[in-house]
């Protein structure tokens, strides 16, 4: 046997059931969908381009006696350092202008994982769809105020998983403001 978990918002709370069926009725309801790799920004890597180190300063070379947790000012030079994750764990201190620099690109990384995270979900959800006959989908936006023009504009209204709308289909959209779209696709069935 095998289960599908079920999310249902009630109230104030969520609620997670699990239903039990046979493994044969799983496979008709299409491809199952490939989850094995999760955003997981941690394991980004970043050259600062110099040796790094725990616990001296990276202005001056003073060593602190205890590393600071997250940012604070040398006791030496007094300009501000900022620990940071180097990947593998490792921590390191470095300059404001590299920590800048460091998490742009780590929010570029987190932009790039998270678009391509999403079209393999609207690939899925696609093959998925057509697979049990349905020919279109409701574009449904995050609707927040984060939430840029064109998915604003395309909240609501019905779309052929064939044919992309002019910035791509909910969930791919290449318009959005923070890098990557929020959109999901809300299935039709057919009768």
């Amino acid at each position: 046997m095998r289960a599908v978990w079920i999310f249902a918002i009630l109230g104030l709370g969520v609620v997670l059931l699990a239903i039990r069926r046979p493994k044969s009725q799983a496979s008709m309801d299409g491809p199952e969908p490939d989850v094995s790799e999760r955003v997981n920004i941690d394991s980004f890597p970043y050259e600062f381009g110099r040796n790094l180190s725990n616990d001296t300063c990276p202005y001056c070379g003073i060593q602190f006696a205890k590393p600071p947790i997250r940012s604070r000012k040398c006791p030496g030079c007094k300009n501000r350092v900022e620990r940071v994750s180097v990947g593998g764990g490792q921590k390191a201190l470095v300059t404001m202008a590299e920590s800048e620099k460091y998490w742009a690109a780590r929010a570029a990384e987190f932009s790039r994982r998270m678009r391509e995270n999403n079209l393999r979900l609207f690939q899925n959800t696609k093959e998925r769809a057509r697979y049990i006959g349905s020919r279109a989908y409701i574009w449904q936006s995050a609707g927040d105020s984060s939430v840029c023009a064109i998915c604003a504009q395309n909240n609501g209204k019905t779309f052929s998983w064939n044919q992309a709308p002019e910035h791509g289909h909910a969930g791919t959209c290449d318009a959005c403001t923070e890098g990557y779209c929020r959109c999901w696709c809300e299935v039709i069935f057919s009768d």
